[in-house]
């Protein structure tokens, strides 16, 4: 364990005692400076004012009795930030100006008293919020492609969308922690007083605490290194399915993304009050979080080219040396007796999102037959990165916590990925079992929920995660990017004017869904374990997709209404229901519920570890979206190495580019058919077909003449039915079949509509005949009539399984 003081008494090198004892003896200030640039120097502390009294413990409730560098025990106990001091609620603010007085806020909480930090504190996360407020500039949201999309339904007749950009920031409570770092004794060697003083070392316990936000910081950038230029794609998802005429669509398909920014260090401040090591340090890590979008997929219509929003993560880490309780030593100088060092950590999320909406616009063809051409409207409404309610998640398992913790516990999922699985979930104390026979004691002191035998472990073999389990300090934020589609079903007429018709059509009915894609940001300890070993307890940054999705078909009916003129029965309209499709859901889910996103699809860096050098070099291992595992340190990526680097000043990579158009418009065929029960083909004897179902007279001539019509080619026979297609994808043969039914309906309704004289009163018998004799229906190539799950519906595929993540392609 490195102490924060550079020299050591030593008793062995008897020439040197004198220098020894006289430099042990110098005032805290005396010590020479490093030769690095280090921020919180852990081998080197940075003093503030000294306190003539003796130093009081902190008052927080987590505590352990300190040990000396030689293991025996120290008359203090050390005190450290647990779960009951950071059970406030985040600091949070949405737009100026409420932001900067509540960053104002959370640093004046982070700095604390005079003994609680040095000075350069507060002006190095002041730098670090300005950077995070640069980087997170409503300027800089990214969402070209859905304004396209906006701009498209604007000109085509809708409203002018409107837009509203936000900012967000979410400060969570610092972490202190104090420790006695050196007395000040004197001992005889020899009969020779010998004073010096004698220092403990940095406690154990508190090693993962120390250079916490540096960690965060040497670990993304290295990151950025291994992702190189690549926009990292975290997989695609299919918002939901429907069938169009037996064609696959697909609604809302999302692909979320991220990219790593240039990560920067404040390390010191230039100026009057500069020093190499000034106690402080603050990071700021920004992200570009993104999502491509193709709306409507296999209907001839491109996708949208990525839209990004900002989030930028803000960590500061402060270190002081107090210098107390003065006195007459026992070598009889007068001067401080005691040293003591106090830590403080502070973390902030900051982010912009943008609110997209407009109204009914764009139109586009969903099918079409011959008569008929069904057109979609989409009313959209667009949420790029708006951040979700805030949680107060937290690391502990509600039952193991006090009644004055807040009552929520984080769920999490137990992840394989090449070798290792990790574990999110919640972290279960022992229970007591005190006196208790049946059962034994549980061997273990923490259990990760949901249970996994390979996910327990005892307090000393996790180190210092043991304490940064019982700080119970979770940070998460959830930003959701939701399209939201609500598509009116229309129909017109396909050519409004065939041989003796004039055409109308109309349709009722839609679709409606919402597909939301969220990042899940969560920097938090959890637990790594290789295929049967012990686990262990580590920390990191980890970004994950996550979707969820609601959408419905609506009732849906077409009619086709033709005209027609019968002479003495006048102009009568044929009134054609072509298909009724009754509403069901086409999809509801969480894909949290159904496990759709794998470990591969997760940006995971760790950044502490209980093995390894938990301040400088943790063995804790990372991977991009898609990518293999690596080491997050490691040679060349220790704290100390990667802080002397310069800074990083690698632009970001472009947004990826729309997915192309696939598929084309579905089309089907428009039939007349008949209902006719005969034992034999009815095309095979027509006067056998006519005299088998009892037709007479005019309804015989009627009959004979529509199954010629409905028997000619192309026609599709069955038990029941008899139907001809209207149209094969030409207009001179629809023109000619449409000239022939108006033939047939001439004959039939002077045939057999009874004249009486009353032209109201036959032209309303004559309508209700040619309703009742004579169907319409949307068919296939062959003539066969379309159930309405055929037409639209939804997909048997209902599979909600992410292609795998990789780079957008």
């Amino acid at each position: 364990m490195h102490s924060i003081f550079r020299r050591r008494a030593s008793l062995t090198i008897l020439p040197l005692m004198p220098l020894l004892v006289a430099a042990c003896s110098a005032a805290p200030n005396d010590d020479a400076r490093p030769t690095e640039d280090s921020l919180v120097d852990t081998n080197k502390g940075a003093f503030g004012p000294a306190s003539r009294s003796d130093l009081a413990p902190l008052p927080v409730h987590g505590a352990f009795t300190q040990v000396d560098r030689h293991g025996a025990a120290v008359d203090y106990v050390a005190r450290y930030s647990n779960g009951t001091d950071t059970a406030t609620l985040p600091l949070s603010a949405v737009d100026p100006p409420a932001i900067p007085a509540v960053a104002s806020a959370w640093t004046t909480k982070l700095v604390g008293g005079i003994y609680e930090s040095t000075r350069a504190l507060r002006p190095e996360v002041g730098d670090a919020l300005a950077q995070a407020n640069a980087d997170v500039d409503p300027a800089l949201l990214d969402g070209a492609g859905i304004h396209a999309l906006f701009d498209l339904i604007h000109y085509l007749g809708g409203p002018s969308p409107t837009i509203e950009k936000h900012q967000q920031f979410v400060a969570y409570e610092p972490l202190r922690a104090r420790w006695r770092s050196s007395d000040f004794v004197t001992s005889t060697f020899r009969n020779i007083n010998l004073s010096y003083w004698d220092n403990h070392g940095g406690p154990a316990p508190l090693a993962e605490m120390r250079d916490r936000g540096a960690r965060l910081y040497c670990a993304a950038r290295h990151t950025r290194d291994v992702a190189g230029t690549a926009v990292m794609s975290m997989g695609e998802q299919i918002g939901f399915k429907s069938t169009v005429l037996g064609h696959e669509i697909d609604f809302l398909v999302v692909e979320p993304t991220v990219v790593l920014g240039a990560a920067k260090a404040n390390t010191s401040r230039p100026g009057r009050f500069s020093i190499a090591n000034d106690g402080a340090q603050s990071f700021e890590v920004p992200m570009k979080l993104g999502t491509r979008i193709t709306p409507i997929r296999g209907i001839g219509l491109p996708g949208l080219p990525e839209i990004r929003y900002p989030t930028a993560l803000v960590t500061a880490d402060g270190e002081v040396g107090t210098a107390a309780d003065f006195k007459v030593r026992d070598d009889g100088t007068w001067g401080p007796t005691k040293r003591y060092t106090t830590l403080a950590h502070g973390d902030a999320i900051a982010s912009a999102y943008e609110r997209v909406s407009a109204g009914d616009g764009a139109h586009f063809v969903l099918f079409s037959t011959g008569l008929l051409t069904v057109t979609l409207g989409l009313n959209l409404n667009f949420d790029l990165g708006r951040p979700t309610s805030l949680k107060d998640d937290r690391v502990l398992s509600t039952t193991d916590i006090p009644v004055d913790f807040p009552r929520t516990t984080r769920t999490g999922f137990i992840l394989p990925f090449a070798g290792r699985s990790y574990h999110d979930g919640a972290w279960q104390t022992k229970p007591s079992c005190s006196g208790e026979i049946h059962p034994p004691c549980a061997p273990w002191d923490w259990q990760l929920q949901p249970y996994d035998a390979y996910f327990q472990t005892k307090a000393d073999a996790i180190g210092a995660m043991d304490t940064r389990a019982w700080e119970d300090d979770d940070h998460l934020v959830q930003t959701r990017s939701a399209l939201t589609l609500t598509g009116t079903i229309t129909g017109t007429a396909g050519i409004p004017h065939l041989g003796p018709f004039e055409v109308t059509a109309n349709a009722v009915g839609g679709l409606e869904g919402t597909v939301g894609q969220s990042h899940v940001i969560r920097d938090a300890l959890y637990a790594e374990s290789a295929a049967g070993a012990p686990m262990r307890g580590v920390t990191g940054l980890t970004v994950r997709p996550k979707t969820d999705a609601s959408a419905s078909l609506i009732d849906t009916t077409a009619w086709l209404h033709l005209s027609i003129d019968l002479g003495w029965f006048g102009t009568v309209t044929w009134d054609a229901t072509l298909f009724t499709i009754p509403g069901t859901t086409l999809a509801s889910y969480d894909s949290d519920t159904k496990g759709d996103w794998s470990e591969d699809a997760t940006l995971r860096i760790g950044t502490g570890s209980s093995a390894g050098d938990p301040t400088k070099n943790p063995d804790v291992h990372t991977h991009v979206p898609g990518g293999a595992e690596m080491s997050s340190f490691g040679p060349g990526n220790d704290v100390d190495t990667c802080l002397s680097e310069p800074a990083d000043t690698r632009p970001e990579p472009p947004p990826c580019p729309a997915q192309p158009a696939t598929g084309s418009t579905p089309h089907a065929n428009t039939c007349v058919y008949a209902n006719v029960q005969s034992p034999n083909a009815a095309c095979a004897n027509i006067a056998a077909t006519v005299a088998g179902i009892g037709a007479t007279g005019g309804m015989a001539t009627c009959w004979t003449q529509y199954l010629q019509l409905l028997c000619s080619p192309t026609s599709y026979q069955s038990p029941a039915l008899v139907s001809h297609v209207l149209d094969d994808g030409t207009p001179a043969t629809l023109v000619a079949n449409m000239t022939a039914l108006g033939q047939v309906q001439t004959t039939c309704v002077n045939a057999v509509v009874p004249k009486t004289g009353d032209k109201a009163v036959d032209h309303a018998a004559a309508k209700a005949f040619i309703d009742s004799f004579f169907h319409l229906a949307v068919c296939d190539a062959s003539g066969r009539p379309l159930a309405p799950s055929e037409i639209l519906g939804p997909s048997s595929d209902t599979s909600t399984t992410p292609t795998a993540a990789g780079t957008c392609r």
